[in-house]
Order: C-alpha cells, then sequence, then structure tokens
C-alpha cells in the first residue's frame, strides 16, 4: 500500500466526522439563531480536510486508475466536497437563510456516508 493511499485512508473516518459536526454545529445554528463556538474555525477544518481528501483521490485516480475502485465512490465524494464548499459558503453569508447550510452539510455528510467505505 502507498503512503498516498495510507493517508487516504486514514483520513475517510475523520472527514466523515467532520462532516458530521458540521451538520451538528449547522442544525444548531438553524434552531438556536446562534452559531456555536469555533464554528467558522470548523468549517475551515472541514473544508481543508475535504480538500486534501479529494487531492489525494484524485492523485489515487491518476496513479493506480479506476480498477481498484467503484465509479460511484469518487463521484459522490467529490459532490460531498462540493456540497461541503457550498455550505460553508452559505453559512459566512450574513443574508443567508439559516437552513442552507444545514441542508447542504447533511447531504454532504449523507453522501460521505454512502460512498465510506470505497466499495
Amino acid at each position: 500500500m502507498s503512503t498516498v493511499a495510507f493517508i487516504h485512508g486514514f483520513l475517510g473516518p475523520i472527514v466523515f466526522a467532520f462532516a458530521v459536526l458540521r451538520v451538528v454545529w449547522t442544525g444548531y445554528r438553524m434552531l438556536a439563531g446562534r452559531d456555536l463556538p469555533a464554528a467558522r474555525m470548523l468549517g475551515g477544518l472541514t473544508i481543508g480536510l475535504f480538500d486534501l481528501q479529494a487531492l489525494l483521490g484524485i492523485a489515487l485516480l491518476a496513479t493506480v486508475g479506476t480498477a481498484t475502485v467503484s465509479w460511484r465512490h469518487p463521484v459522490l465524494m467529490l459532490a460531498a466536497a462540493v456540497l461541503a464548499h457550498m455550505g460553508v459558503a452559505a453559512g459566512r453569508r450574513a443574508e443567508g437563510r439559516p437552513a442552507a447550510p444545514f441542508v447542504l452539510a447533511l447531504i454532504s455528510a449523507v453522501l460521505v456516508g454512502v460512498a465510506y467505505p470505497a466499495p
């Protein structure tokens, strides 16, 4: 197993955990009307982890190819990363609806759960 594959596999559960935390944080904001502590930092960490994981996954696809993983995993994970980006951006807009970041975070977390572990 290559180092890239090991790191990608190691980060998978961590990305999922941060996606779930983001759902909790945005859900609290939607219901209470205020942010939990470190909400901005959590959004940044979540996006950073999604981006790193996507970069490692693309590197694996480029070097190993698609023979080791079905098409469903990279497609769903890239969609989850895009939705996570959209959710964080929507949460940073003051005039945005509070439900939008929650819904985007929830869909992103569900996609990560469906795509992980790689089939």
